[in-house]
Formats: structure tokens, C-alpha cells, sequence
């Protein structure tokens, strides 16, 4: 109706009502819970799976949706050209019977199956894809070189972490190259690694359990937000050296903190749990409070032209402007909670899922959803 309106027309009555409009409601469903994406460098797909047994390929032009003829796994990793896939397949009853496979996106067909023990968890490619790593429950790390023929070979297999208990450790690529890497167990410490194994340091953690991470992009500092339902007296933002590891400051915010992210220039980041606050980087100090959300943010992201997105348990996208007075562009994306999204290269599009299995494509300009997947 308001596009009906001729342009000479619209005032600031209708310009209002164009940014309050809620995005028309076009997603797919694509699994039948919850899931994991991943999107290749490109932009042009993505790849999405459940651990049931449900793997597809998503183009992200189009909506096409091509189901992988790949075992069951959890978490898919691509690698840095886009044209391989690689998952860790949990073996039922036998913590130790493992497996990684590698898969050509292009030939559609699995090039690499090989034995990896507990080391399933968070897999990745490591620089130019000539390498595999992978975590297990229990902090171990596990490299392996891929090989002509569909061999790998063991370089590495070490405890990163002593988990006595299963835990969730996390596996992060401190730069673009992909020749170092950090290790995460949340509730302990964070470690830095090269790609060969070698340790370079290790923070440790004396607050709450990290329950966000961000690296500004020119890969010169690391911030980790401590959380717990339990208490609020160790409840932190920490900023740390990425070249040494040192400790840069420590800052206990106003409100408890579920999710991170540091703007594109590095001047700002923002954080919080059901509201929003953005926070200078260097000084601490508040620059804007954000309301809004009716139930607890799941994830926030940093556009390129400086706008903020943030999701849900509710399944609504909000694009925060932060002028003089913040204002946003309020839609439904989803019909229930958020549970993956991910910013597309040309800083546009983005791809989320929820927790029902349905998979969004967003355009952040025209706001709308314009594919389904």
C-alpha cells in the first residue's frame, strides 16, 4: 500500500510507516529443529545441516536448495576457496570411534574419510585447505595434513584443554590467512595457536564463563564477555593484546552481557542481553542505550555502512540506525527464536535459521525477505 502512495506524496508520515513496515514473511524450512550454517567466501551459499542426517546447499540468488549426499553431522566448515566442506561424524556409543570427512562441493562427491578418534567437534580447514583441525568434548586437538589419493596424515594430536568433565570447547581463526588460531573452554581459558601446533599464549579466564567473543578487524585485539546466571560480581568485558596475549583493560558493564560484537572501524562495540548498549572502545564509555527487544537477543552483528543488526528468541530482525535518535526498522524473519545468522561479504544480505528449521535470506536495504531457502 505505501509503495501505491506517488512519490511527490510521501511525507515524513509515510517515510515513518516505510521504516516501522514488518518484512513480508518468506522462508523455507529446510530442517525439522535445530541446526548449523556456514556460508562460502563468495556469498553466493550456504551450507546447513543438523546432525540427523540432513545436509543442503542453499544458493543464496535464487533459493535453490540441493540436498548433499554426505554422512551425519553437526557442524560444517568451509573452506577459504569455497569448494570444500568438512564434518565430524560422532560415533553412537564409542566416544573414540570418530570420523572427519572432506567433501568437493563442486564434484559433489567425499574425497577425504579418515579415523579421527574423539576429535569431531568445531572441524575447519586450516591455510589454503591443505589442512584439517578439530576439537573433542574433552579439550583435545587433533591436525591433520590432507593428502592426493584421499589419505590425511596425522601432524598433531594433543590436549589444548584438560576437560576432567565434557565440556564445549570452541575453535576461532585469529586472522583472514588462517595461520593462527584460538582454542576456547569456556569456563578456563583461552589459548592462541600457529597453525603447526605451536602454542603462542594462554589467557586465563578469573571471571564468569566466557559466553561471547569478537576481534576487531584489523585482528589487533580480542574481547571476551563473562557471564552467569549465578552471580553478577564477575560479571566482565575483557579487552586483550592479540600479539601477546596482555591484558588491555577489564570492565564491568551495567547490564549482563549474552552477545558481542566490535563495529567494522573498531571505535565501538555492542553487547547486552534483552537491551542493547554501545560502548566505546578505548574509553568505556556508554554512547547509546538501545530497547526493544520483547525477549532475549541471540545474536548481533555489525553492518558495513554502520548500522546494527540484532535477532531474537522472538524470531524478529531489528536494523538499528544510530543517529542522534537511534531508531529500527522492526520485521519478522522468523516464528520462532534465531539460533544462526551470519552477514553476507557485500554487507547487505544476511542468512539466519531458527530453531524450528526454517532458513531466511534478508536484503538489509530493501527490508525484506526476498528468497526462500
Amino acid at each position: 500500500a505505501l509503495e501505491r502512495i506517488p512519490k511527490k506524496e510521501r511525507g515524513w508520515v509515510w517515510h515513518h510507516l516505510e521504516r516501522m513496515t514488518d518484512m513480508s514473511e518468506r522462508r523455507g524450512r529446510a530442517h525439522d529443529a535445530h541446526f548449523k550454517l556456514a556460508v562460502t567466501p563468495d556469498g553466493k551459499s550456504m551450507i546447513t545441516s543438523d546432525g540427523a542426517g540432513l545436509c543442503y546447499r542453499i544458493e543464496v540468488d535464487s533459493g535453490a536448495k540441493n540436498r548433499l549426499d554426505v554422512p551425519s553431522f553437526a557442524e560444517p566448515g568451509i573452506s577459504p576457496d569455497g569448494r570444500l566442506l568438512v564434518g565430524g561424524i560422532k560415533a553412537n556409543g564409542d566416544r573414540q570411534a570418530g570420523e572427519i570427512f572432506v567433501f568437493d562441493l563442486e564434484k559433489e562427491r567425499i574425497t577425504h574419510r579418515f579415523a579421527a578418534g574423539a576429535c569431531t567437534r568445531s572441524p575447519a580447514f586450516g591455510a589454503r585447505g591443505a589442512s584439517v583441525l578439530a576439537l573433542s568434548d574433552h579439550g583435545e586437538l587433533a591436525i591433520w595434513a590432507l593428502e592426493a589419493g584421499g589419505a590425511a596424515k596425522p601432524v598433531r594430536r594433543w590436549h589444548a584443554h584438560e576437560l576432567k568433565r565434557p565440556g564445549r570447547p570452541a575453535l576461532l581463526f585469529r586472522d583472514k590467512k588462517r595461520t593462527e588460531f584460538f582454542t576456547v573452554a569456556r569456563t578456563r581459558e583461552i589459548k592462541l595457536w600457529k597453525i603447526d601446533g605451536t602454542l603462542r599464549y594462554t589467557i586465563r579466564n578469573r571471571h564468569a564463563p566466557i559466553v561471547a567473543m569478537s576481534v576487531t578487524r584489523d585482528e589487533s585485539k580480542l574481547l571476551l564477555a563473562h557471564s552467569s546466571f549465578f552471580t553478577t560480581a564477575r560479571r566482565r568485558i575483557t579487552a586483550w593484546n592479540c600479539a601477546d596475549g596482555g591484558t588491555v583493560w577489564s570492565w564491568r558493564p551495567g547490564i549482563r552481557t549474552g552477545v558481542l560484537d566490535i563495529d567494522p572501524g573498531g571505535r565501538y562495540f555492542a553487547s547486552g542481553n534483552r537491551s542493547l548498549e554501545i560502548t566505546e572502545l578505548a574509553t568505556r564509555d556508554i554512547a547509546r542505550r538501545l530497547f526493544g527487544h520483547a525477549d532475549g537477543v541471540t545474536d548481533v552483528r555489525w553492518l558495513p555502512d554502520g548500522r546494527l543488526l540484532s535477532t531474537d528468541r522472538s524470531g524478529m530482525y531489528r536494523v538499528w540506525r544510530l543517529g542522534h535518535l537511534p531508531h529500527a526498522t522492526v520485521y519478522a524473519a522468523h516464528a520462532s527464536s534465531v539460533t544462526a545468522l551470519a552477514v553476507l561479504p557485500d554487507g547487505r544480505h544476511v542468512v539466519s535459521g531458527s530453531s524450528t528449521g526454517a532458513v531466511a535470506i534478508g536484503d538489509t536495504e530493501s527490508l525484506q525477505v526476498q528468497r526462500e531457502a
